[in-house]
C-alpha cells in the first residue's frame, strides 16, 4: 500500500524532475523528486550518529515509508532527527 502512494511519480515511465538538497552535508543525502503536482522527499542518514534535518524541507509532507519500525523523532525545537542509517520518504501533493 505505501509503495502505491509513490507510484504517481513513476506514471508512464516518467522520471520527473530530480533535485539534490543539502549538497555537501557530511552525513545526509537528500533529494526531491517532482512530477506534475506530486512531490517526494527522500532523506538518508549515512552515519552512525543521530542527525537533525532542517524542517523547512518537510513542510506539509507526510511520512510514507522508512527503514525503522517507528517514525523519526522530533526534538525539543520540533526538529526532525534521523537515527543512525535511517532513511525516510515523505510525499506531498
Amino acid at each position: 500500500m505505501l509503495i502505491q502512494r509513490l507510484q504517481p511519480l513513476d506514471a508512464q515511465g516518467e522520471q520527473g524532475e530530480i533535485r539534490p538538497l543539502l549538497e555537501g552535508h557530511p552525513q545526509l543525502l537528500a533529494y526531491e523528486r517532482r512530477l506534475e503536482r506530486e512531490r517526494a522527499l527522500i532523506v538518508c542518514n549515512f552515519s552512525a550518529e543521530t542527525v537533525p534535518v532542517p524542517l523547512a524541507l518537510l513542510e506539509g509532507d507526510t511520512l510514507v515509508i522508512g527503514n525503522y519500525p517507528d517514525p523519526p523523532q522530533r526534538g525539543p525545537a520540533q526538529d526532525l532527527t534521523l537515527r543512525p542509517y535511517e532513511a525516510v520518504v515523505y510525499c506531498c501533493g
